[in-house]
């Protein structure tokens, strides 16, 4: 069985543009996926897929592979599908396949190698899974606006006029995923059908950069673990 790595790291970004080279505690942002994966040792490549050679010049330099990407696959429009589509056919033609895709954003930079390795374990151990999602419970009531009105999402209103939920809902974190291509994106889909679900390990905070605002947050939280210790050392203190 053959594992890699792929982290998805384009030069442009519209709402926060540059964010994959701007130093977060020093480093660049899509450089921390990068590490992670390395420090894993549960992958046989990491690859950094981008149109930018700076980035890929930066890949090489900390020990993953660059793959240049085709600028039709670096607008809003491409999707991790169609970028691992291609690579993965570029594999193919070189004579490497990949049994199995970690694809880690670079923009969910605080995660950790035990967390990321268990979850490979697990996913590695299930051959009919078709692919593995990071998920977090939804924490608020969510629901749609139709004609001015508010429709809650699998709730029901009760005879006393109180909400009561009818299933606990979660939500796709995108902090990792795991995907088998021949049962996902041979078969025209990302994630494929029997979906892993994997809770968002409490040491991993739910941030996703992608605007300046994010930003600021994502550096207090940078600031707060180079001050004090993680959650995981409190608990064994």
């Amino acid at each position: 069985m053959r594992a890699v790595t792929v982290i998805p790291a384009k030069s442009v970004s519209r709402r926060l543009p540059g964010k994959n080279l701007k130093p977060l505690a020093g480093t660049p942002l899509f450089l921390h996926a990068v590490n992670l994966a390395l420090r894993a040792g549960a992958f046989d490549a990491v690859y950094v897929s981008s149109d930018s050679p700076d980035i890929l010049t930066l890949a090489v330099q900390a020990g993953a592979i660059g793959l240049a990407r085709p600028p039709t696959l670096c607008t809003d429009a491409a999707t991790n599908f169609l970028v691992l589509r291609h690579h993965v056919a570029e594999w193919r033609v070189a004579g490497n396949e990949a049994d199995i895709i970690v694809l880690l954003q670079p923009t969910t930079p605080f995660r950790t190698v035990d967390a990321l390795g268990a979850m490979f374990n697990r996913f590695a151990a299930d051959a009919e899974a078709d692919s593995l999602v990071t998920v977090a419970r939804a924490s608020r009531l969510r629901g749609v606006v139709e004609n001015g009105c508010w429709l809650p999402e699998g709730e029901a209103q009760t005879g006393g006029g109180r909400i009561q939920a009818m299933r606990e809902l979660h939500e796709f974190t995108g902090h990792v995923v795991m995907l088998r291509p021949a049962q996902t994106l041979d078969r025209g889909s990302l994630l494929g059908e029997r979906i892993l679900a994997e809770r968002l390990p409490t040491e991993w905070p739910d941030i996703d950069i992608d605007t300046p605002e994010d930003w600021r947050i994502a550096e207090n939280f940078a600031h707060y673990l180079a001050s004090g210790p993680t959650p995981r050392q409190e608990a064994r203190a």
